[in-house]
């Protein structure tokens, strides 16, 4: 298959007193260019702009304060794509994929941790219109209000800035059009790039009646740990009478006993957006002493 690969060139550079010498830390260096490229992967993934996966590629480090250009490419089949104007196109889509980037970044240091009150789309060309509590107004393109309150692409930008907590790194220019003034990200702009705190959200919840061996107990009842025979996991327990039993001494338990129990499950996606699974003992229904009374045959 003969391929042609269509690109787009931007620098990032980065200044401070830290960085006369053109030197960087390697591993804050790493992350933030790794983060750069997530950024981008979102860009694309939400805008839906490009046929094929885009590649961000270091292409130079040149003499500055710490300047690095970079190249963000897209693979196409030139075979099968026999038109100049699809390899237009798709210069053009890099470009797009990267302004996008870039007026999400300006935009999150607009909003700087305000809160939101209402959102209204405002026309059919996809302007987005926020309102926020105090009252003032930002009109945004719908694409980039989805990449400002998408939490993967948040979580990039903030990786990308991250070198700016290094002491003596100040601030942070990016640009891929050298008409245009250069985005600019200061070392005071770091907070307004903190991703807001997100409540943990019900995803599932179901209750069935279970038999589970004790792995390990916690007299304060905090969460015990359980096995069910295939996997081991932490419950949390309800069950008010069962507490009781055990502070009156009614029932002695102990490491490899079992219980039916009343186990309530909870998925739920927490507030970096992971999935995770919540168990709780309803109900103590029966308890199980470990050792297993053997059986033998008898001659009949």
């Amino acid at each position: 298959m003969v391929t042609e690969v269509a690109a787009q060139d931007f620098k990032v550079a980065y200044d401070g007193p830290a960085l006369q010498n053109h030197e960087m830390n390697a591993k804050d260096l790493a992350t933030a260019v790794l983060a750069l490229a997530d950024a981008i992967q979102y860009a694309q993934l939400i805008t839906e702009v490009g046929s094929s996966p885009v590649d961000l590629k270091i292409k130079a480090f040149k003499e500055g304060s710490f300047d690095i250009w970079l190249t963000l490419t897209e693979t196409w089949d030139a075979v099968n794509s026999i038109y100049k104007s699809d390899y237009v196109q798709t210069s053009k889509g890099l470009t797009e994929i990267i302004s996008s980037v870039f007026a999400a970044v300006l935009v999150v240091k607009q909003i700087s941790g305000r809160k939101f009150k209402r959102t209204d789309k405002v026309d059919s060309e996809g302007i987005v219109e926020i309102v926020f509590s105090n009252g003032t107004q930002m009109s945004i393109p719908s694409n980039v209000f989805l990449l400002v309150t998408h939490q993967g692409f948040r979580k990039s930008l903030k990786g990308f800035v991250s070198p700016l907590n290094s002491e003596g790194v100040t601030v942070i220019k990016a640009t891929f059009d050298q008409e245009e003034q250069p985005l600019q990200i200061f070392e005071n702009d770091v907070a307004a790039f903190e991703i807001p705190l997100q409540p943990e959200e019900m995803l599932t919840t179901s209750t069935s009646e279970r038999i589970l061996k004790i792995v390990s107990v916690e007299f304060d009842f905090r969460k015990w740990r359980f096995s069910d025979g295939q996997t081991t996991f932490f419950a949390a327990v309800e069950d008010e009478s069962f507490k009781q039993r055990i502070e009156d001494n009614a029932s002695v338990f102990g490491i490899s006993d079992s219980v039916r129990v009343l186990l309530r499950s909870e998925q739920i996606i927490d507030s970096n957006g992971n999935l995770k699974m919540n168990h709780v003992i309803v109900k103590v229904l029966e308890h199980y002493r470990s050792g297993r009374q053997l059986s033998f045959d008898f001659e009949e």
